[in-house]
C-alpha cells in the first residue's frame, strides 16, 4: 500500500533498488488534518518531506505576530520550503495549515537525504521544487508590492475558488483582510463592488463566486 502510494507521488520511485523502497516504504507515513488545523510551525523540527495526497494546505512566512500567505498546496504538491531546511540551508520560518480535509504523506528527509546521493534524479526532483516555490514566494512579493487592494483580494478569492467545483468559497472578511494585508473596512467595501458587478456574493462566511473568469482578469 505504502509502496503504491510512494510510486503514485515521486516520479523516480521506481527507478529505486528493491531494497531502498523498502526502506522509503517502511519509515513514510500518512497523516490526516483537520480544516485549520496547523500541519507545522516554524519551531517544530520537522525531519519529513510533506507530499499533499488530498485537499489544500496553506503556508503562510510568519515573523513575529504577522504572517504572509505565501501559497496553497494542492494534491500532489510537495513543500520543500518548509519542510526540511538543513536539506537547502534554510532556517524554518513557514508554518502550514491546513484548509481544508487534508491527508498528508510524510517521508523521512534523513533518509531521503542519504539516497539522494546514490539517485541524482532525487536530488534534481527536490531543487526544481524548490525552485518553483521560491519563484511562487517572488511572484506574492512582487504582487503585494505593486498589486492594488482590489487586485490582492480578487487574486486572493480567485486562487480559493479553484478547486472549489460549487464555487462557494468559505471564508470569513477578517481572513480575507489577515492574508492578503489588506483592510477588513477596505475588504468589505471591495466585496461591494464585485457584488455590484456580478461577480460574486458573500453573506454569513460564505462567497459565492459568479464570474470567475472576470475576477482572474482584475
Amino acid at each position: 500500500m505504502m509502496k503504491d502510494i510512494l510510486q503514485e507521488n515521486l516520479p523516480f520511485f521506481p527507478e529505486l533498488d528493491a531494497s531502498d523502497q523498502d526502506s522509503l516504504a517502511y519509515f513514510s507515513y500518512t497523516q490526516h488534518f483537520s480544516r485549520n488545523e496547523v500541519v507545522l510551525v516554524p519551531s517544530d523540527p520537522c525531519e519529513n518531506l510533506l507530499i499533499l495526497l488530498s485537499g489544500r494546505v496553506k503556508s503562510l512566512l510568519v515573523q513575529g505576530r504577522s504572517s504572509l500567505l505565501l501559497y496553497y498546496l494542492n494534491q500532489g504538491d510537495i513543500c520543500t520550503l518548509a519542510s526540511s531546511p538543513h536539506l537547502f540551508g534554510m532556517s524554518q520560518k513557514i508554518t502550514l495549515v491546513s484548509d481544508s480535509e487534508s491527508e498528508i504523506l510524510k517521508v523521512p528527509a534523513t533518509l531521503y537525504s542519504q539516497l539522494c546521493s546514490k539517485y541524482p534524479d532525487m536530488t534534481l526532483y527536490l531543487r526544481r521544487n524548490f525552485m518553483d516555490r521560491f519563484s511562487d514566494i517572488l511572484f506574492i512579493l512582487q504582487q503585494k508590492a505593486f498589486s492594488s487592494p482590489r487586485q490582492l483580494v480578487a487574486s486572493y478569492l480567485y486562487d480559493l475558488s479553484v478547486n472549489c467545483p460549487d464555487s462557494v468559497i468559505n471564508v470569513t472578511q477578517e481572513t480575507i483582510s489577515r492574508e492578503t494585508s489588506v483592510a477588513r473596512s477596505l475588504v468589505s467595501n471591495i466585496l461591494a463592488q464585485f457584488e455590484h458587478e456580478d461577480i460574486l456574493k458573500a453573506s454569513h462566511g460564505k462567497i459565492k463566486i459568479y464570474n470567475s473568469v472576470k475576477l482572474q482578469s482584475i
